[in-house]
């Protein structure tokens, strides 16, 4: 009696053991640590591809998904508009677009992604941006800007440096111009435009300089192409008509630069301001200058100052500038 007990006693020890260890076996599933995808990569003209090929072996598919702008577990989305491609038959990629594809999907039974799963997608790195249902991912991958259409000439049109005058910071572009000038401002940059003195040897400041008598100058212009639009290495630039020199910038822009050859010194005896005219206002600079109070640096005023036209700046040019303006000499 005691055998026949202790045997029925082992048996159901046994299928209790058979019973508690059954739920760990169906647990146990194997990690997919990495995903590699192929996809019809974006090109311009062509329509987006929903069509996903999985090597074989591998322990995942395709989620069978179908909404809003979801086709068979697939969605394209414009990155350059913010909007996902909702009717990919009447949609072709565009020039100077940028996309990004997402891909749901589902591991077979027994498996189950890892929480560091890799995304490959045409053989580059792609990402997962997250999860469903506790298993299902959703991978993706932002492609390159597709080329943009090319700008093969840019012109600019700008007041050209003279005596007296200020740089000119808003440029005339042809009708229909795919490019302009951002209206960036930041320090003696100005409209994305900035003019340099040559001969001072410093970039001039957009609110307060005159061109010099005497003085070189050069323009830089940065350009910025209109959506859909870009520039290349063969993109030509002309300023004011004329041949300039051109470059791309990190950032995509187009720098164009135009040098202007110094200004002519011109005589025009008495006007030591350079107002255009000969006046109390003049008398008083060059008493200053003469004085020691307030010296001359312009080389046309100092050209102006000399008005006996003998070896430099004296009293005697004073003198014969006060009988001109007091109308007791007719001429300088």
């Amino acid at each position: 009696m005691k055998n026949r007990s202790f045997r029925l006693l082992r048996v159901i020890l046994a299928v209790i053991v058979i019973a508690a260890s059954a739920p760990l076996t169906a647990l146990a599933v194997e990690e997919i640590s990495s995903v590699s995808l192929t996809v019809h990569a974006p090109s311009e003209g062509a329509h987006p591809g929903y069509e996903v090929k999985i090597s074989r072996g591998q322990h995942y598919y395709r989620a069978d998904y179908n909404e809003d702008a979801w086709i068979d577990g697939v969605s394209w989305y414009d990155l350059s508009t913010f909007s996902y491609i909702e009717d990919p038959e009447d949609y072709t990629f565009e020039p100077g677009h940028r996309y990004q594809i997402f891909v749901k999907l589902v591991p077979e039974d027994g498996y189950v992604f890892s929480s560091s799963v890799t995304v490959r997608v045409n053989n580059q790195s792609g990402a997962v941006t997250g999860k469903w249902a506790e298993s299902e991912i959703m991978a993706t991958r932002v492609f390159d800007q597709l080329p943009g259409i090319e700008i093969p000439t840019v012109s600019v049109t700008l007041d050209a440096p003279a005596v007296g005058a200020s740089p000119d910071y808003d440029p005339e572009f042809p009708d229909g111009a795919q490019y302009y000038n951002d209206s960036l401002n930041a320090g003696n940059l100005h409209n994305s435009i900035i003019w340099r003195d040559l001969t001072a040897g410093q970039s001039m400041n957009p609110g307060h300089s005159k061109f010099e008598a005497g003085h070189g100058y050069k323009v830089d212009v940065y350009l910025t192409a209109r959506f859909e639009h870009e520039f290349t290495e063969d993109t030509a630039a002309l300023v004011n008509g004329e041949e300039a020199e051109c470059s791309i910038e990190s950032n995509g822009e187009l720098k164009v630069s135009c040098s202007f050859p110094a200004l002519p010194v011109v005589l025009t005896r008495g006007d030591v301001n350079l107002d255009g005219k000969v006046d109390a206002a003049d008398l008083t600079v060059l008493a200053r200058h003469v004085s020691n109070i307030s010296l001359l640096t312009d080389p046309q005023a100092l050209l102006n100052a000399d008005v006996t036209g003998g070896d430099g700046i004296s009293a005697s040019d004073l003198t014969k500038l006060a009988r001109f303006v007091a109308h007791i000499e007719d001429e300088l």
